[in-house]
């Protein structure tokens, strides 16, 4: 017996049951609710990693976006939910994904200061170089948020210590701005001369 009128509440709530109810009476796990998201997205969003297994088993795609292009990996990253990401990753999710604003799930990690995650979605094959509509890239986030161990993993894993966002900033000028200045003599030692 439902519970919830749609499965997507049922995956809000987490009740299984109802879930399992839902599909058998001809749910579309690709379905968007009110706000634009799928189920699998609100399972992500939710840190539900039983909830995301149970979906993908019954067939939900990893790689379905929500009304922003918002990926199910995207959230994850954003949330910091290493054990998430893992079992998206695996299951295929795109590692290089953009969302409306050609945002990418390591700059979404970056964004959250995991350097897990960011570890994570760079060995699974994330573009570092990678930039949003306004010229951002993951270092930028980086070092936006104040994270040296971040900085000086993505600057050794090859990001450009140089690029100029479309305001004309460099990371070596955003580090000087917010103070940074153990972080602008790491992005100098990593080559940055603007």
């Amino acid at each position: 017996m439902k519970k919830y009128a749609t499965i997507h509440e049922a995956v809000e709530k987490g009740d299984l049951a109802d879930i399992h109810w839902h599909l058998q009476n001809g749910a579309d796990l690709k379905a968007w609710d009110k706000n634009g998201s799928t189920p699998l997205i609100t399972a992500a969003n939710n840190r539900n990693l039983a909830m995301l297994k149970f979906l993908v088993a019954a067939g939900a795609d990893v790689k379905a976006r929500d009304k922003d292009s918002v990926t199910p990996l995207m959230v994850a990253a954003l949330n910091g939910d290493l054990d998430v990401v893992r079992y998206l990753v695996g299951a295929g999710a795109d590692v290089r994904a953009r969302d409306k604003d050609s945002r990418t799930p390591l700059m979404a990690a970056a964004h959250n200061r995991n350097l897990d995650v960011v570890k994570l979605l760079v060995d699974a094959g994330a573009d570092v170089k990678a930039e949003d509509r306004k010229g951002l890239t993951p270092l930028s986030f980086a070092v936006d948020k104040g994270h040296l161990e971040m900085v000086a993993f993505l600057a050794a894993k090859g990001a450009d210590v140089d690029v100029k966002n479309k305001r004309g900033s460099t990371p070596l000028m955003e580090a000087a701005g917010n103070g940074h200045l153990e972080m602008v003599e790491l992005l100098k030692q990593h080559g940055a001369t603007e």
